[in-house]
């Protein structure tokens, strides 16, 4: 027998032992039939043309030959750090895979099991009937009913107790029903307590069932605690909801609900574990975290702050709509991705924009003198530069002209004109933009004065690069 035949012995959720201890002969046949075609399947049985090929067995295929051959997985892992530019063994994110990625992710949300029974409204209950007998205006019960039989191989028991009291048309009662059913194949237990009280037709109530089911491929444990008040027509129900189920072939799952449904307006958790994942999922219109020593009517009340905020609809606060999204008072993130950022007031230790898209800017001062500078563009893009200068005029100097204009890598930009009457001074400020190749560019000015003479004063000099 081959090492994929014996990796599969035995029918996932029907192990032999169990089938063939089956008592009932027609499911026993139909369990061997579907046996049987698991067995060809799994390469058991059969000549192994129509055999399954597992995940595991596509990932530990071998490409290649000799000391040189990896498996398929290695093979792709390797590709696909190659079109990351990934050498580890992790995968990054980047600012541009998170829309897709929160895609998936909500997808997978909503299609999980612990999100599709949160969004379910909670079942409506019904007060027991047949407790009053509805003659007279007063009428006190307490019974109870307790029946077994036997029917073929099957078992089965119930019992009954009623508690309750009616004034024309205001009851209240308890009642409390068990039913236990067992044969060869199956045993099952459910017990069901529910309490109520009523006036007309406002009614409160309290139920709690458990179900407990087992056969030869599964055991199933449930519990519901459903509380419900009605008014006028109108329902508000909480209700917690506990399963635990385990099959014969090893796999495991449990869920714990826990549902609030005010008129179909529902909300409230949800946690679910199997042998591989788990999900925690809470459904409201806005979640938050605070402290447990808050107390809004302690004197520090208003100092304490609540850090962290989610909102999933849009809600008006103060007149004003806030949109849905996580708000946080002060956080400490080791590691963060973000796709677009909107900053008020940033401080930076160390800035690395990739690419240098858009460069930290350069400049000088002086006085006397043009001061120069050097700007590093790490691709194509546009530098633009800013001039500043101030001329001085000495005692009884007579009128004076003359330009200023910026400088990029020996190329001059429009020039400024400026204008000096008699023994004043004057200043001038240039603008230069240039399109430039990667690589690093010297930046300064040049100005030139005629007529009365001119001392140059104070100087500044401001170049940034834009490469998007």
């Amino acid at each position: 027998m081959s090492d994929l035949a014996d990796r599969f012995k035995g029918i996932p959720g029907i192990p032999d032992g169990v089938l063939n201890a089956i008592a009932d002969e027609n499911v026993r046949t139909v369990l061997r039939a579907i046996a049987d075609g698991w067995n060809v399947r799994n390469g058991v049985s059969g000549n192994g043309d129509n055999a399954f090929i597992t995940k595991k067995d596509v990932e530990n295929l071998r490409i290649g030959s000799g000391g040189s051959a990896q498996t398929l997985k290695s093979l792709l892992q390797t590709v696909s750090n190659d079109q990351s530019g990934n050498s580890g063994g992790g995968t990054s994110i980047k600012p541009g895979d998170i829309d897709g990625i929160l895609s998936d992710l909500q997808t997978q949300i909503i299609n999980s099991a612990v999100f599709r029974d949160l969004g379910e409204r909670v079942d409506y209950i019904d007060k027991p009937g047949g407790i009053f007998d509805q003659i007279g205006q007063i009428e006190v019960v307490a019974n109870n009913d307790r029946q077994s039989r036997i029917d073929g191989d099957t078992a089965l028991q119930t019992n009954i107790d009623n508690l309750g009291v009616r004034v024309d048309n205001s009851e209240t009662a308890i009642q409390s029903e068990t039913t236990q059913r067992v044969n060869a194949d199956n045993a099952i237990t459910e017990h069901v307590n529910t309490q109520y009280a009523s006036v007309n037709e406002n009614i409160g109530l309290i139920q709690t069932q458990q179900t407990t089911t087992a056969n030869n491929v599964a055991a199933l444990s449930t519990k519901t605690d459903t509380m419900q008040s009605t008014i006028n027509g109108h329902t508000a129900s909480i209700a917690a909801e506990s399963t635990a189920r385990a099959d014969a072939d090893g796999k495991l799952f449990s869920q714990y609900t826990l549902k609030l449904d005010v008129n179909g307006l529902i909300s409230g958790f949800g946690l679910s574990s199997s042998d591989s994942s788990s999900d925690f999922l809470i459904r409201a219109d806005r979640f938050s975290i605070v402290s447990p020593t808050y107390n809004k009517n302690s004197p520090n009340a208003q100092k304490i702050r609540i850090p962290f905020i989610v909102l999933t609809t849009p809600q008006v606060i103060n007149g004003r709509t806030v949109q849905p999204g996580v708000y946080i008072e002060s956080a400490a993130i080791k590691d963060g991705t973000i796709d677009t950022a909107k900053i008020g007031v940033a401080a930076v230790d160390t800035l690395t924009i990739k690419g240098n898209a858009v460069t930290v800017p350069v400049g000088g001062s002086g006085y006397g003198y043009a001061p120069a500078a050097y700007l590093y563009m790490g691709q194509p893009g546009k530098i633009l530069v800013l001039a500043m200068a101030n001329w001085i005029s000495p005692p009884g100097e007579a009128a004076a002209s003359g330009y200023l204009k910026t400088l990029c890598d020996g190329i001059y930009g429009p020039e400024v004109g400026i204008s000096m009457a008699d023994q004043f001074s004057g200043s001038a400020v240039a603008i230069g933009g240039y399109d430039v190749g990667a690589g690093t560019h010297s930046i300064s000015f040049q100005y030139s004065i005629s007529g009365g003479a001119r001392n140059l004063g104070a100087t500044g000099l401001f170049a940034i690069g834009l490469q998007r």
